[in-house]
């Protein structure tokens, strides 16, 4: 699903929305539909939503904007967050929380204060791919990073792409800036950071649109390059391909680390056509499917006569072990415009598991519901052909129509089969009655004839 896609799909189901929506709701809503969105000239540098993001955007916010589910415990939730220890922890991908766990990630409490707004730096992740920066700030009012600057050395990066996502905290707003490197940048560096301007979004609570705060948050910190567990495969020669009409997709690399699994692509198409336009899936050598972290491009200057080639980035879930082989896959996601149909199916904690359709895209069986004292952990998998999005794609309110969505809690691997998960939700009464919802999905359009297997063994 493409930024223009996704806002179409979210405006979309906003419009069937009969009730007023709370204001932290809407205000979540507008802000997401406003990052898929940047205004031209903000920066000079690309800002593009992670695959990652997408998916959680999506899910989350077709499935809150069925009526029922905005509900005073979600609205009370959502304003109410309390800080978590480790932003990367809160909020980060799979990647990200592994490289925390297991120790690979620099911890900072680097301060810089204008206007009254004091941002912190509290942690740094470099494994030369990606360059993650973990942030808070503390306001009354609702901030977010706006114009940013970097330096490298003291020089411009020549081109690279940026994400973010942030989380509510009790004193502000805490977030994870994150840059796509793709290998071009050196081991180890003098990182410069400059944020000339906050968005504000109270004003968004108000009816307004998005006002900026002009000031200095200026930061220099030392990076270096995770030297751990690192991977590179290249293929100067004879690279694994595949062809469609005129059009080529070589892979020229693979690099693993522990905290993303990169393959570099070269798109090749004849002069006057552009470049086979999909995105991919990567698997394993047991066909287990990699989530997705999303992708960026550069594309050389055209020259008459001649073939054009796109350089493409695809990120995905790190690997545990080195496999004999990846398998890469381009689709075209279903995504449509039309809102997406919300199945509601009730549920008997001690009568599980049950299944339930995700339209064309699969199942989604629960297995377990443990209900704690601070907390309702939900157990499921999912069997299909889009996994993580069908994984995703999980909401849980009672008989009278409450939503337990947690606002910082997004599904996360568990033991047992594949594709398992656990997600946090809000605690649930005893005496509740519990309802399963998720969104009838289609199916993703796979092109299994343009495969292409890659060596790593």
């Amino acid at each position: 699903m493409d930024n223009n896609e996704l806002d179409i799909e979210l405006r979309g189901v906003l419009q069937k929305t009969a009730s007023p929506v709370p204001d932290a709701i809407r205000l979540r809503i507008d802000e997401t539909l406003l990052s898929l969105n940047p205004q031209k000239g903000r920066s000079k540098r690309s800002r593009s939503i992670t695959a990652k993001g997408l998916v959680a955007a999506a899910a989350l916010f077709l499935l809150l904007a069925s009526t029922s589910l905005f509900s005073p415990i979600m609205a009370q939730a959502l304003s109410d967050a309390p800080i978590i220890g480790s932003v990367f922890q809160a909020i980060g991908d799979a990647g990200i929380r592994l490289s925390d766990e297991k120790g690979l990630v620099t911890k900072l409490n680097e301060a810089a204060e204008d206007q009254g707004i004091e941002m912190t730096i509290t942690e740094v992740l470099y494994d030369g791919i990606r360059l993650s920066i973990g942030y808070r700030i503390r306001t009354e009012d609702d901030l977010r990073p706006g114009e940013v600057e970097l330096r490298i050395n003291g020089k411009e990066p020549s081109s690279y792409s940026s994400s973010g996502n942030w989380y509510q905290t009790e004193d502000g707003y805490s977030g994870i800036l994150t840059y796509d490197a793709n290998d071009k940048w050196p081991k180890r560096f003098n990182l410069t950071i400059h944020l000339k301007s906050m968005d504000n979004f109270t004003r968004v609570k108000e009816g307004s649109g998005v006002g900026v705060i002009k000031g200095s948050w200026k930061f220099k910190l030392p990076v270096r390059k995770l030297k751990e567990g690192l991977t590179v495969r290249t293929f100067d020669e004879d690279p694994p391909s595949t062809s469609f009409g005129e059009k080529q997709i070589a892979v020229t690399g693979v690099i693993l680390t522990p905290a993303v699994t990169a393959i570099s692509l070269n798109l090749t198409a004849p002069d006057g056509d552009s470049p086979f336009d999909s995105r991919y899936f990567v698997y394993d050598d047991q066909g287990r499917q990699l989530e997705s972290f999303g992708s960026s491009s550069t594309s050389e200057a055209y020259k008459e006569g001649e073939a054009h080639t796109t350089k493409v980035w695809v990120h995905a879930a790190p690997l545990q072990s080195v496999p004999k082989y990846l398998t890469l896959k381009p689709y075209n996601a279903g995504y449509g415009s039309s809102p997406a149909t919300l199945s509601k199916t009730p549920v008997i904690r001690n009568q599980l598991p049950v299944t339930i359709q995700q339209g064309e895209a699969g199942t989604i069986t629960v297995t377990e519901i443990e209900v704690l004292s601070d907390k309702t952990k939900v157990y499921y998998y999912v069997e299909g052909s889009d996994p993580y999005r069908q994984a995703y794609s999980l909401m849980l309110e009672d008989s009278d129509g409450n939503s337990y969505a947690h606002p910082d809690s997004l599904p996360t691997a568990a033991t047992g089969k594949s594709y398992a998960f656990v997600q946090d939700f809000l605690p649930v009464a005893a005496d509740k009655s519990l309802v399963l919802v998720t969104a009838e999905l289609p199916a993703p359009k796979i092109f299994e004839e343009l495969a292409i297997q890659i060596p790593l063994k």
